[in-house]
């Protein structure tokens, strides 16, 4: 059984189900217009593949095909025209749904620390979208689609640009119009990591274009066959709209397993691939290698809790020492010389407390809770594997206070040592005000 490392994955038909919502809101648009104007349906559907084919998308977003489409514009009710693109998106947006199974594999994938690749013909856009809309933002690590077409300078926005960008799946564009398969871009991709052939797994439902790809170039293929929709009746109404050529229709709707044997078949669901791999299971040198790192990051995190020990040390060393000093000399100064010394003393070693602090809390803590957070992610891989929980884990549990007067707030390792320096410069500041004035 192989051990999978790398999952790289097709979108539309393989992740989530493409073809219904696009037909469901076409059918809608298309049977709207037939009602509410005398044009034939041929030259609707004929004009509305001219743009496709312009544009090189069948889904070009519907304001910009309405704007387009001419024998539209001529002849549908204008009152009517804000109302069909209320009903074109809803409807859109209802029927766009994952396939079963789908987020709890990829989660699971993640979790054992599997990267996640999709790679796509769709525009950038398009894409986007629907990563977003779907929840996939940050559950693939990775995006590959092609540029967004020309946007119509009149199109405005509803939102601002930063809300269409996904926030945590870095998106990688492929060059404008292009399209699978692309023996050249997959190797691309592929040599991004540091994988080997038999680690890295590519999923699609397309044969011609996700399968054959895959074997050409060596990897191993998953066949999608549960998103497979060119052989349901509907498909005939994207093939009269389509941007693809006639000669594309046909090869993909007449290429058969008879014609590419796909190594491996999902038939009914995304999550029949845990039964057929492993992914990312460490071997017994890689979870050595793991223990060996995780110990070099606790001698890490020693390093900087000793650090923070020795400032807190001489800290009050100092302070001691300071203050040690001043009182000697106060007392060593005839009378009436000496009025204030003990009250600058005692605001000197404020300061002091004050500038030790500033380095112990915003110099070295944060280094150490950096390492912490290391500790904890090494942790994490290793006892998913031991089944055990970690130490950094453990002490991480014990370390917080509950205190009641703090409505049942937990005081963690920042907010003792807070209470510790303040305090204390606090009570100095309090010391040098009395002394000033006694």
């Amino acid at each position: 059984m192989n051990n999978i490392k790398l999952v790289i994955t097709d979108l539309d038909n393989t992740l989530y189900d493409w073809f219904t919502p696009w037909y469901k809101a076409y059918k809608l648009f298309i049977d709207d217009v037939l009602d509410n104007t005398d044009i034939q349906e041929k030259d609707l559907l004929d004009a509305i593949k001219k743009i496709h084919q312009k544009h090189g998308t069948a889904e070009y977003a519907f304001d910009f095909l309405l704007k387009e489409l001419t024998i539209f514009q001529d002849k549908y009710p204008k009152d009517k025209i804000d109302n069909l693109r209320h009903k074109f998106y809803k409807t859109k947006k209802d029927y766009l749904k994952l396939y079963p199974s789908v987020m709890e594999t990829l989660c699971l994938l993640r979790s054992q620390g599997c990267t996640i690749v999709a790679y796509t013909e769709s525009m950038a856009f398009y894409a986007n979208d629907r990563l977003r809309k779907l929840g996939l933002d940050g559950i693939i690590d990775k995006l590959y689609s092609p540029e967004e077409h020309d946007v119509p300078e009149d199109f405005q926005t509803y939102y601002s640009k930063d809300y269409y960008q996904l926030k945590k799946t870095d998106h990688i564009y492929l060059p404008l119009n292009h399209k699978k398969p692309d023996t050249d871009i997959l190797n691309n991709i592929i040599n991004q990591f540091d994988f080997k052939k038999d680690e890295i797994l590519y999923i699609g439902d397309s044969l011609t274009k996700d399968i054959k790809m895959a074997k050409d170039i060596g990897i191993i293929d998953v066949h999608a066959e549960y998103g497979l929709s060119h052989h349901k009746e509907e498909y005939e109404l994207l093939k009269k709209v389509t941007h693809w050529t006639d000669e594309e229709v046909e090869k993909e709707k007449n290429t058969t397993k008879e014609h590419i044997e796909p190594t491996y078949v999902l038939k009914a669901s995304f999550s029949e691939l845990l039964n057929e791999f492993k992914f990312n299971e460490n071997t017994e040198k890689e979870l050595e290698n793991l223990i060996k790192i995780w110990d070099r990051t606790i001698d890490v995190q020693k390093h900087f809790n000793d650090i923070e020990l020795k400032i807190r040390q001489l800290a009050i060393t100092v302070s001691g020492l300071l203050l040690g000093g001043i009182i000697t000399a106060s007392k060593l100064t005839p009378s009436g010389e000496n009025s204030n010394l003990i009250s600058i003393g005692f605001f000197l070693t404020a300061i002091i407390w004050l500038i030790f602090y500033f380095v112990d809390r915003c110099w070295y803590h944060p280094l150490l809770k950096g390492s912490v957070d290391a500790g904890l992610e090494l942790e994490d891989k290793i006892s998913s594997k031991l089944k055990i929980t970690g130490l950094t884990k453990h002490i991480g549990k014990r370390s917080p206070i509950n205190l009641k007067i703090l409505a049942g707030k937990k005081l963690h390792s920042g907010h003792k040592m807070d209470i510790f320096y303040i305090s204390i410069i606090l009570a100095l500041m309090i010391a040098s005000v009395i002394s000033f004035y006694s």
